[in-house]
């Protein structure tokens, strides 16, 4: 027989270059693995190597308890366990999954957050006999509890990490929180997550004394509602102040998020022209060496990248001014202050692109560019009073007849054009519009350019001002990758103007796995329900409309228990007004015995029902720690991106 004619099967492939491969999958699809086959098995559980990492974190909303409990179940297993990451999993029991960790004492690295911890005490006996321990990522308790029995119970664990990240949620005893900082004297990276509930100093707290020096220190980050109260305290912390730096917009108001660091290098070509020394004044207040503008780092690499155009103004970074934001992602922004001509994948811009703007630019210096975050694109600008009466007008002639003539055609020389032509790589975008000025105005058609983007996997649009969804269809017809797809308040309040070119969309979305929508008066929402039922891929549907204008029916039982019935859903959130209580109970009562009959303890659903007394102070209450786990779906936008930037996910 000639060796041409043999065949080769993955179970020929020695043991060495397996688990290699084994190394870059997740601890879920390791537990698949284990599954198939004797050999398999006994690579995944037997093996040292495959042990050492277990991440349950990517689509963390896919694992339960059960899954983990398979790799802590024999002291063989759980010895040789070094770094565990059990973020983004949704869980009813915390305890049985400190139980369960809390088995692996050689544990060098720890992400549990999401798991509630009853006080400080708790958090104490969880991490003390961890003598290895480094790295942790935890929320913190909310308990109140004394300061002397804190620092003394947390003293040893917490000398010990070298890297913290901390969420912060309704912190009521803020001296507690910063003694157990302080005994942080090992730290080089502390990173805090803010997730609701302010966290200034309330009646009764103490006057903070100037809190200790972590001399360690080398990044200080955190994000929140209002950071004002952790900033001071965390620059008050750092160890010769004089030798960070601030990474920040030119937003200087902006007090939902700060990055400090120490001894950041910076080429000779970028430091005099990208780095800005505080002067005296604001030195008494940022207390720190220098700062970098992303406006003026970006604007320095286009130019040195497009150095041959001989530009004389870049005008998306040239008027820098707290309209217009310009942010980067923190570790990026250091390799391109190393580097000019470093590729950068993300890149968040609010200016207004016009069709003459040469924000394309940014796109031929950043070709490999995967994720867009950009705001208004701009049609016409008035200069003149002539002008505006003029273009109101036309305006108001073409506003009478959009809906059912829609004929105008994109630019295809304009700037927006070009950008989509120079990344062609971008995989996730999201398009927000914010408020304009009153001589500006939406460019409607240039929607349908974003159809030219086909490696497209992830959109979002937000309070897009559209009056019609005929973009949406050419956006289903060339973006067949599409897997997660987000809109927000698109058009104006009334009845929606998109419903039927979104059902069309659909259509052509057959690898679409998560749905959000939030639209006011959508109406009748049924028919979303019985288009899904063919996608067996859908794993998450978000649906929320408020106002009179929607309409409910009892027919909307069924569609939903066949969509249940038909994919593997593991979270079905709706919520919306006009439904009858009678529905809403059903509903409820459908899915529970669906949820049992199927055995599907992952899936997990939300049928929260607005009636007519609530308003924007008094909401239903809702499950926010299912909400925080399938965060990329259920939040802001503004939240989860700033967790990306500052590498706290």
């Amino acid at each position: 027989m000639s060796n041409s004619s043999i065949t080769w099967g993955i179970l020929d492939i020695p043991d060495e270059i397996l688990l290699e491969i084994i190394g870059y999958l997740n601890a879920r699809d390791m537990l698949l693995l284990s599954k198939s086959c004797k050999r398999f098995h006994s690579l995944v559980f037997d093996e040292k190597k495959s042990l050492r990492h277990l991440d349950f974190s990517e689509e963390g909303y896919l694992n339960s308890i059960s899954d983990v409990q398979q790799y802590f179940n024999s002291k063989k297993k759980y010895e040789h366990i070094l770094k565990i990451n059990v973020s983004n999993m949704y869980y009813t029991r915390p305890g049985d999954m400190l139980n369960t960790i809390g088995k692996a004492k050689n544990l060098v690295e720890i992400n549990i957050i999401g798991l509630k911890f009853i006080d400080v005490m708790q958090l104490a006996i969880f991490l003390t006999p961890m003598k290895c321990l480094r790295i942790l990522s935890i929320d913190w308790p909310t308990s109140l509890i004394d300061n002397r029995q804190c620092c003394e119970m947390l003293k040893l664990p917490f000398n010990r990490l070298t890297k913290l990240t901390m969420t912060l949620c309704d912190v009521k005893y803020k001296t507690t929180l910063i003694h157990a900082l302080e005994l942080c004297q090992q730290l080089r990276e502390l990173r805090l997550l803010q997730r609701h509930e302010n966290i200034l100093p309330r009646e009764g707290d103490p006057w903070l004394t100037e809190p200790k020096k972590l001399e360690n220190l080398q990044i200080a980050a955190c994000f929140g509602s209002d950071t004002e109260f952790l900033r001071r305290i965390i620059v008050d912390m750092l160890p010769n102040p004089e030798q960070w730096m601030e990474f920040k917009s030119y937003d200087a108001v902006d007090t939902h998020h700060f990055y400090f660091e120490k001894n950041v290098g910076v080429s000779q070509k970028l430091r005099a022209k990208v780095l800005v020394d505080f002067n005296p004044f604001t030195q008494s207040l940022q207390k720190v060496g220098c700062g970098l503008f992303f406006q003026f780092l970006l604007r320095e690499v286009v130019e040195i990248t497009n150095s041959h155009k001989a530009l004389k103004k870049f005008c998306c970074l040239s008027n820098c001014t707290l309209d217009y934001m310009c942010l980067l992602k923190i570790n990026e922004a250091k390799q391109l202050l190393k580097n000019p001509r470093h590729q950068i994948s993300y890149l968040y811009l609010s200016h207004n692109i016009e069709p003459e703007c040469d924000v394309y630019l940014v796109g031929s210096a950043f070709p490999c560019l995967t994720k867009l975050i950009l705001s208004n694109l701009v049609k016409h600008k008035v200069t003149s009073q002539k002008e505006t009466d003029l273009h109101t007008e036309v305006a108001f002639k073409k506003r009478r007849t959009s809906l059912v003539n829609d004929t105008e055609t994109p630019d295809l020389s304009s700037s927006f054009a070009k950008l989509v032509k120079n990344t062609p790589h971008v995989s996730d975008l999201t398009l927000s519009a914010s408020t304009l000025k009153e001589n500006e105005y939406w460019d409607l058609t240039a929607l349908y350019l974003i159809s030219g983007w086909t490696s497209l996997t992830t959109l979002h649009l937000v309070n897009l001002p559209i009056r019609s969804g005929k973009f949406l269809i050419e956006i289903g017809k060339q973006c067949k990758n599409l897997e997660k797809l987000k809109l927000e308040n698109l058009g104006h309040r009334g009845a929606c103007c998109y419903k039927n070119e979104l059902y069309q969309m659909l259509a052509h979305c057959l690898n679409l796995k998560d749905f959000s929508i939030q639209q006011d008066n959508f109406g009748q929402t049924s028919t979303i329900f019985t288009m899904f039922g063919k996608n067996r891929k859908l794993r998450r549907i978000y649906i929320k409309s408020l106002g009179t204008g929607n309409h409910t029916t009892g027919d909307l039982v069924l569609p939903i228990k066949n969509l249940v019935q038909s994919c593997e859903l593991v979270l079905l959130i709706y919520e919306i007004q006009g439904i009858t209580q009678a529905t809403c109970d059903k509903l409820k009562s459908v899915l529970q015995r669906l949820k049992n009959e199927l055995r599907r303890p992952k899936f997990q659903f939300e049928i929260v029902r607005w009636d007519y007394g609530y308003n924007g102070y008094q909401k239903p209450p809702r499950n926010f720690n299912l909400h925080f786990v399938h965060k990329d779906l259920l939040l802001p936008y503004r939240f989860t991106d700033s967790l990306f930037r500052l590498d706290c996910l």
